[in-house]
Parts: structure tokens; C-alpha cells; sequence
């Protein structure tokens, strides 16, 4: 189906749309799971844990005219990267369907993650992405380190100040 790229982009908590919580664990399943070697369960257990009462974690969906089109999680560590687990919090599992990409939508998530980071105390927030680079520096990211990961192929560690609201 071809999207209208002037319908505007809504962000909604996973808490407000638990109908979308088997879409948000597809998108993880299909695209990050096999590499970091997770089970269905263990994709189910690390959404469900973002539709319970406590502001993190956190996951945001996207809508476009109401159609999901993608998401990102506020999480306070990305259990891909252990040697990193005393930094918190993290943007995770950013992802958009390839019908809705290059529309700013990823960036969108990505600042509204930023934000409810700050807004929970954080001055800062961490990011691991393989191929990205660019993307998440012309946001305001800056690289930390170079880790590979649990499953993964060589990722940059990024780190975004947080402004003080």
C-alpha cells in the first residue's frame, strides 16, 4: 500500500494501545531476535513489562493515519550490550516499516524517547546501533565506544545530553 506522506504522525504509549502489543513484539521478533538469540516469551516478557503502571520502561508507537507504522522503547539497559550496563537509560528498539521510513518518523520517536528520559531525571541516554552512525550524530548523538554486542555485529555506543527541563 502506497502512504500518504503528508498524513501526520501521532505518538501513543504502548499503555494506551495494548491492542498493538502483539504488532510491537513482531517488529522485535522479526527483526532483532534471531540475531540476539531470544524466544518469542522472552520478546513478550520484555514488552509486557511496558504496559504496567511504572513511567519506564516505556515503548511509543507511531500511527499514520491511525496504521502503526513503527516504534522505539525507553528501557534502563540494553541487555545487547553488558559491558554497558551501568549506563541508563537507553533508547531501544527503534524501528520503522520500510513503508513509512525516510518520512522523519524514526527521528520522531527518537527525540519523544529523549525527552521522557529527561522528563524521568535522566541527564543523559545511551543508544547501541551497527549501522547508523550518521543518522543518530545528525540528532545531537555523539559516539562513546565501539562493542559487539550479545549476537550482534560491531555496534557504536552513542550517548545524548539530555537539556534540563
Amino acid at each position: 500500500m502506497t502512504q500518504d506522506p503528508t498524513q501526520p504522525v501521532a505518538l501513543v504509549d504502548l499503555r494506551q494501545r495494548p491492542d498493538l502489543f502483539g504488532r510491537a513484539v513482531d517488529w522485535h521478533f522479526g527483526y532483532w531476535a534471531v540475531e540476539a538469540r531470544r524466544t518469542r516469551a522472552e520478546i513478550e516478557g520484555f514488552y509486557r513489562d511496558s504496559l504496567d503502571a511504572r513511567p519506564s520502561p516505556a515503548t511509543l508507537i507511531a500511527l499514520v493515519g491511525g496504521e502503526p507504522a513503527g516504534m522505539a522503547s525507553l528501557r534502563s539497559f540494553d541487555p545487547f550490550y553488558p559491558a554497558f550496563s551501568h549506563c541508563t537509560p537507553w533508547l531501544d528498539s527503534l524501528f520503522v516499516e520500510q513503508a513509512f521510513r525516510r518520512r522523519g518518523i524514526g527521528a520522531k520517536l527518537a527525540e519523544a524517547v529523549t525527552v521522557l528520559a529527561g522528563k524521568l531525571g535522566h541527564a543523559e541516554i545511551y543508544l547501541g546501533t551497527p549501522d547508523q552512525q550518521k543518522l543518530y550524530a545528525s540528532m545531537g548523538w555523539r559516539w562513546l565506544a565501539d562493542d559487539p554486542g550479545i549476537g550482534h555485529e560491531m555496534s557504536s555506543i552513542m550517548v545524548r545530553a539530555i537539556a534540563p527541563r
